[in-house]
Order: C-alpha cells, then structure tokens, then sequence
C-alpha cells in the first residue's frame, strides 16, 4: 500500500498548482527559489505541510476539517491524523500488509468522499526480486521499488521506495516485463486504519481489493477479516500485483 514516504500525489497536485500561483515558497542555502522546505531533494509531506500553512493558514493546519463519521466510517479527509498514520506505517523499510479480494459493488464506503485518490500506472521490470516502477496521476511523480524476503504468509516483506524522474522512469520502462497494470486507489482512514481500496481496470477490469499496512506484526495479527469482504489473499501468490502482470485474473474455481 505504502506510497514511498510521499503523499506528493495526493496534496501535491492541487497545493503545488496553487503555491506556485501565488508565488509562495522559500529561499534555499544558496539563495535560490524552492518548493524543497526540508531541503531533502524532493517535494514531500513536509514540505506540503508548511505550504499548506500559507495556503489556508496554521490554524486550520492543526484543526483539519473532517466529514461527519457515518456507520463507524471516521474520516475520509486528508487530515493531520492521516498524514501521522501514513508517517508512522513509512517509518519502517518492512512493509507488513494484509490483503482482501472485494466485490467492488459490496464496499460499504462511499469512495466519493474519498480526499485521497490516486491513478496507478504501475510497470514491472523484474519478477525476481520483484522490481516495479509506478506512475502517479498521469505523471504527477514516478517511483521505483524493490520488494524482497517475502515471508511465507505473505504478510511481511523489505520493501526500498526511490523517488524518480520522468526520464528515469522512461529509460528504466525499456525493461518491461508483463503487463502494465492500471487502478484507481481510495486511500482513507475508517478506525483508526489506513485503508487502501484498489479499483483495476483494462485487463484487469472487475478485479479490487482491499489492503491494510499495518505498523507491526501484533496490529495485523489482531485484525480481525471484516465481513463484507469475499477472501482473505494475503497469502496467496496468486493475487499479487507481480503476478497479474504476468498471468491475469486468477480463476476463483482452482482455488
């Protein structure tokens, strides 16, 4: 699920646009204009937090807005509370996730007051150690990873997020294996868990699930399956995002 330490993406688009609008940023070491507040060589949660102060100002900063909860859904919003979560999950280089297949016309939120949503083109240039690249809202940033020493359920695995440049991304793509996968990602917090829901289209139409990243193994092992969902496949090699490029939609039958 994790997003390489970088809701870029998600507040970048509209925050960005509007900060360079009305000419906000800061002066860097050497004196030159910059978006990079933190000074780390890309534009990230941090910086977009301090541009937000000048964009709507501090004090909203600290009380963000929050949609009225409805039926335990808590927040929907891009909120401080959401980007302390997504901070804490980032804070670790091993992604630990469970996994659940969905009927996309069963999910009981409403992802039309989803705040974070992303488009996903996501490339895979290795099977072994899974390498990926990822293209974020038509270009709006590009991310390579490595993913390796999966453990044998599925849950746990090292994971290493690299921010790229287009160029990068389009000289690495040469490598393709597999096909290209596109989805649409509603990321949301619903109590107190960062949920992602991941919409597939093209080949891949039909197919969605649901993804939780938890902060340790005790939080996932005490997660208990809800039960709208139509099958838990954390475990099953089947259902990773590696093995639909090569292979498609698995059949439910076989399994």
């Amino acid at each position: 699920m994790r997003r390489s330490k970088i809701i870029t993406a998600v507040l970048g688009s509209v925050l960005i646009a509007g900060t360079m609008a009305l000419n906000v940023g800061i002066l860097n070491a050497e004196g030159i204009f910059t978006y990079d507040v933190d000074g780390n060589g890309v534009v990230n949660v941090m910086d977009l937090i301090h541009l937000k102060s000048y964009l709507i100002g501090e004090e909203k900063l600290i009380e963000p807005e929050k949609t009225e909860p409805k039926e335990g859904q808590t927040d929907y919003k891009i909120s401080k509370d959401y980007i302390d979560a997504i901070k804490k999950i980032d804070a670790d280089d091993v992604e630990i996730e469970k996994k659940w297949l969905i009927d996309k016309d069963r999910i009981p939120y409403n992802l039309s007051w989803v705040e974070h949503v992303i488009e996903i083109e996501q490339t895979y240039v290795c099977f072994s150690p899974e390498m990926r690249l990822r293209k974020y809202d038509s270009g709006a940033s590009y991310e390579f990873t490595v993913k390796s020493n999966m453990r044998s359920d599925g849950l746990a695995r090292d994971e290493t997020n690299i921010a790229i440049t287009e160029d990068e991304y389009n000289d690495i793509i040469k490598n393709k294996q597999g096909n290209t996968i596109h989805k649409t990602r509603y990321q949301f917090m619903d109590a107190g868990q960062v949920i992602a829901i991941d919409i597939f289209h093209g080949d891949l139409d039909g197919l969605a699930y649901m993804e939780i990243e938890f902060p340790d193994f005790s939080s996932a092992e005490k997660y208990q399956t809800p039960d709208w969902v139509i099958a838990d496949v954390t475990d099953d090699i089947r259902y990773k995002n590696g093995h639909l490029a090569r292979y498609g939609i698995p059949d439910r039958e076989d399994s």
